[in-house]
């Protein structure tokens, strides 16, 4: 309770900022499919990282919340950015998380590879994850630890492939 007390006192604009986020409706993040379709139409091989922002407002769709900066969605985010090669980023993000995943079959840590990799994607389809440092760190940090572990585990035979 003194925890709660605290977070709020100092950080009350933030917790104001996040929950008006969430309440003004989803218009915002729906319109984000539209915008990245406008984009990538007129720009088949993305726009890079710099001028993202700017273009955000220009191809906006209905329902575009004004001043936004982001589509808060980390793989229409890879679409207009890369445009036609999306799925250089998306190997970039993914390439480790996935292979500890299909490593792991067979292993106990399978799950905690499976525990920290949905959400993480579930949460890029609302947020543009790949701009929060401190996740990612976190995130990549652990998955990394786990796919070291899964590999030691295989590389020594310590687990049997064949259950």
């Amino acid at each position: 309770l003194l925890l709660v007390g605290v977070v709020s006192f100092f950080w009350g604009e933030y917790i104001t900022m996040y929950v008006d986020r969430f309440s003004e409706g989803s218009d915002h993040r729906a319109s984000g499919f539209q915008t990245t379709i406008n984009i990538f139409m007129t720009n088949p091989t993305g726009l890079g990282y710099v001028g993202i922002g700017d273009m955000l407002e220009l191809y906006a769709g209905d329902g575009w919340s004004a001043g936004m900066k982001t589509v808060d969605n980390m793989f229409l985010t890879f679409i207009i950015t890369s445009g036609i090669f999306f799925f250089i980023p998306f190997l970039f993000y993914f390439y480790i998380p996935l292979n500890a995943l299909f490593r792991s079959r067979g292993n106990p840590n399978y799950r905690i590879v499976v525990m920290f990799f949905i959400p993480y994607v579930l949460c890029g389809m609302s947020f543009n994850v790949n701009s929060l440092i401190q996740l990612n760190i976190l995130y990549f940090g652990i998955v990394g630890h786990m796919y070291r572990i899964i590999q030691n585990k295989q590389i020594y035979g310590l687990v049997n492939n064949n259950s």
